[in-house]
């Protein structure tokens, strides 16, 4: 960006870096897997924005020496955009921007991804419709009919949702519309961003549906191994085993243990990367410390015992719950969050130039799951995902010196809600002291406001 600004004697907003490493990281994985993509107007950008495409030619010639690419004219294209005056308004009175549509379960889940979404392209473009366990699933449909009626703009609509009966609203939708619909179900942030990111940039209905395709194919076909990546703080040491652990507990450590273990091996039908050992509730055994020595070696997902456990920050699930397959499910909806997880912090290794992505959002998942206790509360995973990432990008803007948001009558909303400001301080503190930061009152009330109405 300091070459385009230099070039073409403008600045850029903080939401054009954003975008642009968002688009950036895509592009080049494009490349390298040697996906092409065509860009439409791409004559009309070089011609009405000669100096743009010009200085797009020199930034791709960087990228290019750089990462070892060749890239191609659309590519450039596309960059181009991003160097106009007005990027993410260029074509809009031509043609209609393809409309993004979230609807989750959960009474804040699909609110609080698209504005962590909407924050990060710079446009309140994705647009939510959160869906209360309460709340029919008619009732939903005929919300979700009539919002994608209201944002569709002549070239489609793409409805991403988590599961259950919203999967098949798209195709209703459409047959009673006409409009054209695509649904995508288990949609994570990481995906959202991308369909939003290439809805406001005015890509194609294909070209989203394919991009965001590829980021739910990554995030579900991670195999976990990664003992030679040196950004995971999964690695710890040679002998540290890849994916994740589950323990079975009982009082000899073979009997009932071992036919937990045959059970779940049996019936967790999942494709990810897990192990079982089984553990001792002998009295003579320090099974909480027993454990603790584990998770130096393992990343220990959930412990199933016979009999009940207290223990500080793993899952436990009762041997019950296992025989009534309930504590299946809990362990598949374990196995997929932490896949989710995995996906967004592999995602944001390019982007958080400071730190070290995989340590800071175990880290910031610890600082959420101390807020959740201090509020006494329970977060939707969506809800928890997406207070990660904005925290991450805090930090990072923080440690950047980057533009500062500023809250709308802070003074009265410090006063009015001093007691739950009070606990997001002491926890931003620890932050600050650990990342050597600072973090204004302004995103501690935004903060604030994320835990109080989620």
């Amino acid at each position: 960006m300091d070459l385009a600004q230099s070039r073409l004697d403008r600045s850029y907003s903080e939401k054009i870096y954003y975008g642009l490493a968002l688009h950036l990281k895509r592009s080049i994985e494009r490349i390298k897997n040697n996906n092409k993509i065509y860009h439409p107007n791409l004559n009309e950008i070089r011609s009405e924005h000669s100096r743009e495409f010009i200085t797009a030619l020199e930034i791709a010639s960087v990228i290019d020496q750089k990462f070892s690419l060749k890239t191609p004219l659309d590519e450039i294209g596309y960059l181009s955009m991003f160097l106009t005056e007005k990027p993410y308004n260029y074509g809009e009175n031509k043609l209609g921007k393809v409309g993004i549509l979230v609807i989750m379960h959960g009474k804040s889940t699909a609110s609080s991804m698209t504005e962590v979404v909407n924050n990060l392209v710079g446009e309140d473009h994705a647009v939510a419709i959160d869906m209360p366990l309460e709340m029919s699933p008619n009732q939903a449909y005929q919300k979700a009919k009539e919002k994608v009626k209201e944002i569709n703009k002549g070239n489609g609509v793409v409805i991403m949702v988590d599961m259950g009966s919203l999967n098949s609203f798209g195709t209703l939708i459409a047959e009673e519309t006409g409009i054209k619909i695509e649904t995508v179900t288990m949609s994570s942030t990481p995906a959202i961003l991308e369909a939003a990111r290439k809805a406001v940039l005015g890509d194609s209905f294909i070209d989203i549906i394919n991009s965001v395709n590829e980021i739910g194919g990554e995030s579900y076909q991670q195999n976990f191994e990664i003992k030679d990546d040196p950004t995971s703080n999964f690695i710890q040491n040679n002998n540290i085993s890849k994916g994740y652990t589950i323990i079975t507990a009982c009082y000899t450590g073979d009997g009932a243990a071992k036919e937990l273990e045959k059970i779940i091996e049996k019936n967790l039908d999942v494709d990810l990367d897990y192990r079982i050992i089984n553990l001792s509730l002998r009295k003579d055994d320090n099974l909480e410390k027993e454990i603790k020595k584990l998770q130096q070696q393992y990343n220990i997902l959930a412990v199933v015992s016979t009999m009940p456990l207290k223990l500080d920050s793993i899952n436990y699930i009762s041997a019950v719950d296992i025989l009534a397959k309930d504590g299946i499910e809990k362990l598949k909806v374990l196995l997929k969050q932490e896949a989710m997880f995995f996906n967004i912090k592999n995602s944001l290794k390019e982007q958080f130039t400071n730190f070290n992505s995989f340590q800071l959002v175990e880290y910031l998942r610890k600082t959420v799951n101390n807020l959740e206790s201090s509020f006494a509360k329970t977060l939707d995973f969506g809800v928890k995902i997406g207070i990660i990432i904005h925290l991450g990008y805090v930090i990072e803007n923080a440690k950047n010196g980057g533009k500062r948001h500023s809250y709308q009558d802070l003074d009265k909303f410090i006063k009015q809600y001093q007691k739950y400001f009070s606990l997001i301080t002491e926890e931003v503190t620890k932050l600050e002291n650990r990342y050597d930061i600072k973090i204004t009152e302004d995103e501690k009330a935004y903060l604030t406001e994320m835990f109080l109405y989620n």
